[in-house]
């Protein structure tokens, strides 16, 4: 199973990019990987969606594969 949003690995220039943006305007960032298109699901399956979340307790995104 993949996990998204990925944390992104960066090169050190990238590192330092990112860094200096935080330093800019003074906020912590995070760069994650970009993720897979969102699935368009059929009603059946956003019901099923819906009870996973219900019996996780959590937020559940489907992405295209």
């Amino acid at each position: 199973m993949k996990i998204y949003p990925g944390v992104a690995q960066l090169s050190a220039d990238h590192i330092r990019v990112v860094q200096a943006l935080e330093k800019k305007i003074g906020v912590i960032l995070v760069a994650y990987e970009p993720v897979p298109e969102v699935a368009r699901l059929t009603v059946e399956q956003v019901d099923d969606l819906k009870q996973v979340e219900k019996k996780t307790g959590t937020m559940v995104v489907a992405y295209k594969t």
